[in-house]
Formats: C-alpha cells, sequence, structure tokens
C-alpha cells in the first residue's frame, strides 16, 4: 500500500512485463491474483484476524474514524461514520481527515467533531503527528480505525486499540472484485465493509453497558454531502460578476489537472473538446481552473484554441477550495479526469447560512483512464455506478486501457513507461455530450422550468 518492500519490487516487475506484453501479462496476473487474494478465504481470515483485535477494544464509549489524507478521501468516507453510528448511537465519534478536504466538512451530521489535521498528500509532516497526539490525549480514545496507509500506528498509539483497517477493507475490495460485485462505488464500499466488519457487536449492550443497536435505521445516503461558508458562497458570485457573467449565462468550468500522470487526460483530448464545446452558441462561458499540479496547463489550453474562441473562455485564479467548490455550483456542467475535484462536484452543496441559496444543478461529467470506473467516478445511466447528488445528470467517459488490472487501484506505485491509460478515449464524444445538455438547458420549456 505505502509501495516499499515486496510490494514496490511486485509493482515494478508487472510493470516492466506489461510494457511489453500489455494485453497479456495484466489479465493473466489479474485472474491468479483475484484468484487467491480476493477469495472469500482470504477474505474470511483477514475479516477473523482483525474483528479478533477489535474484540480487545474494553469500551466503545468515544471512536476516532482516520481517513486517508487526501481532499477527496476526505469527502467520499463520510458513510463511515454513519455505519459506525448503527452499531453506536450514544458514542463519541469523531472524524479526522485532510486539512484541505477538512474545509468542506466543519460538520458531519452523525460525526461529534470533525478534525481537519493532515496538510498534505504525503506521510504525516512531524507537524501533523504533534497535531494527532493533541487531539489524542483530549479525548482519550477507546478505539481509533485507521484507513490511512500513510498514518502509522505509531502515530496513533497512544492508550487506544489501534486498527488498520485499510488493510481487510483492502481484502474486501478484491473480493467484491473477484465476485463481479455490480455496486463498488468506493462511499458504497466503506459503508457496507463497516457494517460487516462490526456485525459481532449486534447485541443490546457491550461489557461497560453501552447500547448497541442490533440494526438501525440509518440509512447510507444518496451521496456525500459539503458545507460552504457564506464567504466562499459571496466570493465565488463576486468572482463572476467581475468578469461580467451573469445568473443566466451557460457555464462549463474545466478541471484540467490531476495529482497524477495517470489520470491526466491527454492534452490533445482536453483542446479537441474544449474546441467543440466552445464553438457551439449554447455556451457562453468555458471557466477554466489553474493547475496546482501541472502547472500552466490552463494558459496551454488557451493558447492552443483558435484566437476567435479565446473570447469565451476565462481562467479562474486561484482560489479557496470553499469558493471554488461554490464556483462549481455556479456552473451548469463541471469537467474533469479522476482527482478529487470530481467528488466534491458531485457532493451535495449546503449552506452553513441559512440564507445563503445553492443550485444544485451541477451535470458532472469526468474522463476516467486506470481506475474502475465504478469505484471513484459517477454516471446517471451506466449498470453498477451511483449517480451524482445533483439535481442534473452526471457522465463518464472511461478509456480502453489494454492494461487495466488491479494494480492500477493504486496509481502512486505504478512505473508504466508508456501511458495507456486513455485509449481510444474519443473527444468528438464528450463534447458532443456535453453540448447536447447545454442545448437542452437552453430549450425553452426548459428556461421557463
Amino acid at each position: 500500500m505505502t509501495n516499499q518492500g515486496f510490494s514496490k519490487l511486485g509493482y515494478y516487475a508487472l510493470d516492466r512485463i506489461t510494457d511489453v506484453v500489455p494485453s497479456f501479462a495484466p489479465k493473466v496476473f489479474q485472474k491468479l491474483f483475484l484468484g487467491t487474494f480476493g477469495s472469500a478465504f482470504a477474505y474470511s481470515l483477514y475479516l477473523s484476524k482483525y474483528r479478533h483485535q477489535l474484540l480487545k477494544t474494553k469500551n466503545f464509549d468515544k471512536i476516532l474514524v482516520v481517513v486517508d489524507i487526501n481532499i477527496g478521501d476526505a469527502v467520499l468516507l463520510q458513510n463511515s461514520i454513519a455505519a459506525v453510528r448503527n452499531y453506536f448511537p450514544q458514542a463519541q465519534i469523531d472524524y479526522m481527515c485532510s486539512q484541505k478536504g477538512g474545509q468542506l466538512l466543519p460538520r458531519i451530521p452523525m460525526a461529534d467533531n470533525v478534525y481537519n489535521v493532515f496538510t498534505s498528500g504525503g506521510i504525516p509532516s512531524v507537524k501533523d503527528a504533534e497535531a494527532v497526539r493533541d487531539i489524542l490525549v483530549a479525548n482519550d480514545y477507546s478505539l481509533i480505525l485507521n484507513f490511512s496507509p500513510f498514518v502509522s500506528k505509531r502515530i496513533l498509539s497512544y492508550g487506544a486499540n489501534v486498527l488498520q483497517m485499510y488493510i481487510p477493507m483492502s481484502a474486501y475490495i478484491l473480493y467484491l472484485w473477484h465476485v463481479k460485485a455490480e455496486h463498488m462505488h468506493i462511499s458504497e464500499i466503506a459503508y457496507n465493509f463497516l457494517g460487516d466488519f462490526l456485525k459481532p457487536l449486534a447485541k443490546e449492550t457491550n461489557g461497560a453497558g453501552l447500547e448497541i443497536v442490533r440494526k438501525s435505521d440509518i440509512a447510507v445516503s444518496k451521496g456525500n454531502v459539503v458545507y460552504l461558508s457564506h464567504e466562499d458562497i459571496h466570493a465565488a458570485h463576486e468572482f463572476l460578476l467581475s468578469r461580467d457573467v451573469f445568473p443566466f449565462d451557460r457555464l462549463l468550468l474545466f478541471n484540467p489537472d490531476v495529482t497524477m500522470k495517470f489520470s491526466m487526460i491527454p492534452f490533445s483530448v482536453q483542446v479537441r473538446a474544449l474546441k467543440n464545446i466552445l464553438e457551439s452558441d449554447d455556451v457562453d462561458y468555458a471557466l477554466i481552473a489553474s493547475a496546482y499540479f501541472k502547472k500552466g496547463i490552463e494558459n496551454e489550453l488557451l493558447e492552443a484554441l483558435p484566437a476567435e474562441l479565446r473570447r469565451k473562455v476565462i481562467i479562474v485564479p486561484y482560489m479557496s477550495l470553499g469558493a471554488f467548490t461554490a464556483l462549481i455550483d455556479l456552473c451548469d456542467v463541471f469537467l474533469t479526469g479522476d482527482t478529487g475535484p470530481l467528488h466534491i462536484a458531485a457532493s451535495r452543496k449546503k449552506a452553513a447560512n441559512r440564507t445563503d441559496e445553492l443550485r444544485n444543478r451541477t451535470a458532472v461529467v469526468s474522463v476516467i483512464g486506470p481506475t474502475d470506473s465504478r469505484m471513484f467516478t459517477y454516471d446517471s445511466e451506466k449498470p453498477g455506478h451511483m449517480p451524482a447528488y445533483q439535481d442534473a445528470p452526471s457522465k463518464v467517459f472511461v478509456g480502453e486501457a489494454p492494461c487495466r488490472n488491479v494494480t492500477c487501484l493504486n496509481k502512486t506505485g505504478k512505473t508504466c513507461n508508456e501511458i495507456r491509460c486513455f485509449a481510444n478515449i474519443d473527444p468528438e464524444k464528450i463534447s458532443s455530450y456535453i453540448v447536447s445538455y447545454f442545448r437542452y438547458l437552453n430549450t425553452p420549456a426548459r428556461k421557463l422550468g
């Protein structure tokens, strides 16, 4: 998981073979790998081992859920709180996540506290570890469920029973893949896995007398939720007004940036899709987000477009994540690759100030390459996919990678020399879908509605 030791060597060896025989080798590897580690027997072994550790917990009055340290993980794993709350309705249950992702989660309805601690997408810094220590000492947790492979048990060991949950949940994912499960979105996986994992605790009371419910009325939600401050909502409105963009203008917001090269939509595809979209009279403006990782790509895209189309392009400068999220809500379509903002766009937006209004009518369009689209993207019609939690359709376009296999889930460990992830992605299909949606929005009946 952390790309060290045998795991790193195994990835390297498979990637070198894949470079030579991209179709055959990964398929053989996946069949053998899932046949062994994705079997019901393998999953039951992991489940038994970690349930045994779970039952060593002295009481369940204070529980901390630690999720992975990227923005998307903070948003995606909210339902883990609901799953734990099903069993412990009276316990203090807290949520620890990334600093940026946590900005959008000042509260989670079923969590008592949200701690946005982790400042980067790698191993926690010394300062992060100190912040974690202070929280653990102050709360004296009895159980910590850690879903991040980057947060070591040493950082979390302050008296609580620490369970490294990313290991049995990985086994659960492999099992679902092996049995060809239809629904595999990571939000649903986290909820269902914890429900299965905690079953031995389904009794009326535990040893300390704390009530535990056998079956809860709490159900997994339609999707995830993020919360926006009055200041962030105001900043998004002011940005559009300063560019002479008004409420009835039809807006596309394109996020060209991703954190890893294997998720980057090919530049030529980006240019062709944007050109086709901007040529439509049904689209007033395309907003292009400034990149944090592939710096300058927004300006490269602008320069690659014909001069007559550039007047319809607005470069979005760096802004707070909350303001950017509010800007997404003001746009009719959000187009992106596989990255954190995708999950933010797909989430329901709620205003912290009740006087503020949000639309929640953004169509979410994503383009994905290496990973299973059912796990990390959204589609209103494709079988096995979760729709975005918006009053608008969602659509995913998936590359036909000949070498896609289970190891592609961990893109940070991949070393492929040639990126085949977006094979046969057709920019014409992407732009045609988006333009047709704008055309639908511009029909007289829709405008009156």
